[in-house]
């Protein structure tokens, strides 16, 4: 029986959010007094959006000076009373004895046996902030997932690896990838591309470029550091504290110590959810050197849980269910170094934050096969009992192709199916639980392709199915248009929005072909990220958002092309209101070894957000850090390369945006 099936049996309610608010406790939160504010704002989102009971603790009002034992027999006190289901503790403490897992065992008669032999009774996460700044900042991004995220990524994955122990990282990469049966999962294997003076500098482009597209689920297999995962720069803090993504995913790292957050510096994964502009919501990772075998039989567990919801679940819950599974299974064996590994993987993340699901299943229609710059018909319904309107997000993944691993550390090559390609994506309107659009796709060569259908409907229920695959033949004879497509360019209220109609071989909406996407510049070399939607079967709408530009006047650009490889381009100039407040980034000194100490003076009133920027010479952003009520912040460069940076402040009060001019930073290590 399904593990999430037996324990909704045994434990009804508990794997389920509740919208009822119960008289007892269902959350608890401990933290110290310097956090008591931000844990009190947490526990309120909780209350209202979700009708949890939370009752927040500051550590030292349970004792003078708390150690584990005292915060677990708090803990026992509100499970005894209250029927307690999560455990959230803020900070680094309370030593380094027991694992999180310990805090969860509420049961006295467990205190004899092993920790890594008993399995918790509740769901138990950690947010390791050492100020208040940090919380905060996790605490936004719990209000915005919450308020606003939605199941549409779900299937929608990210699964990346080293090279590592002669491919023995990158076959349970494989093992793991086969759990996503009916999802895109998007291959960012190291071997797959060169390396770069010993970097990764293309595999970490692919992650960037996942992440920024927006995954429900990031995976890793492989080594790491409390800091980065390989040797070759694959990903490492500074690109998770720059990364900037609309949608935060949960992430799981199988690999040691990425979240050893008793370190002096900040792990990878504290970056990941710190990140005010993107990074996960959550990460799964361990605290100490981990066994690789047993790592692969916890991430399967959880995948397995994750895989096999049917309706939005905690992630403590998610979490709760594979330790209690995986200790189940150490404890059947007598293996206490299965035990141990499962203990020291931790939940960096607010146990009670619900991992969304679509609940709804899309029947989608297609043809047999199509051909290149042939228009086509997809239609489809959703099956429900009422009829639903809304809208369907409609992607056509290209076909999957076979590359070789390159073999760069001495393994043998191996052979890696890569999809998750998008060739085509747009948005249909449904009515009546029916939609029907029309398509057009470029020439990529012949194969195999599918389309995955997300909706979202108008009363917020939500819904995925994918397609059979269906063949994608060859260009059947040469092509007839020569008529590239027709934009109107223009700007409203801060939004850049290009409709295009192209009413032969279509608009091309994917990025697969080098050349042919589509792309909007601002000032001649700022690239803006694009969203893309349909009016009707002919006309396709591109956005995007300018309000954090600085004000005064502006050109874009905007170029695209059809399905038959015609490029149009059209340009506008546009104008963004204000009264050009002024802004001046100062630096203690142009040359830096262990940290960067950044100043600014500006002539804005009121509330005001300072985002400092900072690029290497290649443009790849190392630090994306936003800052409120203060004018000036420091950098540690602990794992940052020497090398000439650049670095750029942005501010805003809500109405006006400015950017001071750039100023050079040098790294000496």
């Amino acid at each position: 029986m399904n593990i999430l099936r037996r324990l909704r049996l045994l434990l009804p309610g508990v794997l389920l959010l509740s919208t009822a608010r119960s008289e007892a406790s269902d959350m608890l939160v401990i933290t110290p007094r310097a956090m008591a504010e931000e844990a009190e704002e947490l526990a309120s989102l909780h209350r209202d959006l979700q009708g949890l009971s939370v009752t927040v603790t500051v550590d030292c009002d349970i004792c003078d000076n708390p150690d584990d034992v005292a915060v677990r027999d708090y803990v026992r006190s509100h499970y005894a009373d209250d029927g307690l289901r999560y455990l959230l503790l803020i900070g680094e403490g309370y030593g380094d004895t027991h694992s999180d897992a310990w805090y969860g065992i509420m049961s006295a008669d467990n205190d004899l046996r092993q920790e890594w032999f008993t399995m918790p009774d509740i769901a138990v996460g950690r947010i390791p902030a050492v100020n208040p700044a940090q919380l905060a900042a996790y605490v936004e991004k719990a209000r915005r997932h919450l308020r606003e995220a939605t199941p549409r990524y779900f299937h929608d994955i990210l699964i990346a690896c080293d090279n590592g122990d002669g491919n023995e990282h990158l076959d349970r990469a494989a093992r793991l990838a086969r759990e996503f049966a009916g999802s895109a999962v998007h291959k960012a294997y190291i071997d797959l591309d060169r390396l770069i003076d010993s970097k990764a500098v293309i595999t970490r482009s692919r992650i960037v470029r996942s992440l920024s597209d927006g995954v429900g689920f990031m995976l890793y297999v492989g080594h790491g550091n409390s800091t980065s995962v390989t040797g070759e720069g694959l990903w490492d803090v500074a690109g998770a504290s720059s990364l900037r993504n609309s949608h935060a995913p949960w992430a799981f790292f199988s690999s040691c110590a990425i979240n050893s957050f008793r370190n002096f510096e900040t792990t990878l994964a504290e970056a990941m959810i710190y990140n005010p502009a993107g990074g996960a919501i959550g990460v799964i990772a361990a605290t100490d050197a981990v066994y690789s075998s047993y790592n692969q039989e916890i991430a399967l567990s959880f995948v397995d849980k994750r895989n096999n919801m049917t309706a939005p679940v905690a992630i403590g819950d998610l979490w709760l269910a594979t330790q209690r599974e995986c200790i189940a299974a150490a404890a059947k064996t007598l293996n206490p170094y299965y035990g141990r590994n499962v203990t020291a993987y931790t939940l960096a993340a607010d146990p009670a934050l619900p991992c969304y699901t679509p609940v709804l299943d899309v029947d989608c229609v297609v043809p047999r096969i199509v051909n290149p710059c042939e228009r086509f018909t997809v239609s489809g319904e959703i099956s429900v009992d009422e009829p639903c309107d809304g809208f369907a997000d409609i992607t056509v993944y290209a076909p999957a192709v076979g590359k070789s691993t390159l073999g760069q550390a001495g393994e043998t090559p191996r052979q890696v199916a890569c999809g998750g390609v998008e060739l085509w994506r747009g948005m249909a309107r449904v009515t009546g639980s029916r939609f029907t659009t029309e398509v057009s796709l470029p020439d990529v060569g012949p194969g195999d392709i599918s389309i995955a259908v997300h909706f979202t409907g108008d009363d917020g229920r939500s819904g995925y199915g994918k397609s059979p695959e269906f063949a994608f033949g060859p260009m059947s004879g040469p092509v007839r248009d020569i008529t590239p497509p027709v934009i109107e360019l223009r700007h409203e209220s801060g939004l850049l929005i290009a409709e295009v109609s192209d009413d032969e071989s279509g608009v091309n909406s994917s990025s697969l072909l080098l050349g042919s996407s589509p792309m909007m510049t601002v000032d001649g070399s700022v690239r803006m990220p694009l969203s893309v939607s349909c009016l009707d079967d002919e006309v396709t709408v591109f956005t995007a958002d300018v309000r954090h530009l600085a004000a005064g006047s502006h050109e874009a650009s905007f170029a695209v092309s059809d399905n038959a490889g015609n490029r149009a381009e059209s340009r506008c100039q546009f104008t963004l209101a204000g009264n050009h407040p002024v802004l001046e980034l100062n630096l203690d000194d142009e040359v830096a070894r262990d940290y960067a100490m950044f100043s600014w003076s500006h002539d804005m009133t009121g509330e005001v957000t300072f985002t400092v920027i900072v690029t290497d010479i290649t443009g790849e952003t190392v630090l994306n850090r936003s800052v409120t009520g203060a004018d000036s912040c420091s950098w540690s460069l602990a794992g940052v390369d020497s090398g000439i940076y650049l670095v750029r402040l942005l501010a805003t009060d809500g109405v006006r945006h400015v950017a001071s001019e750039p100023r050079r930073l040098i790294v000496i290590r």
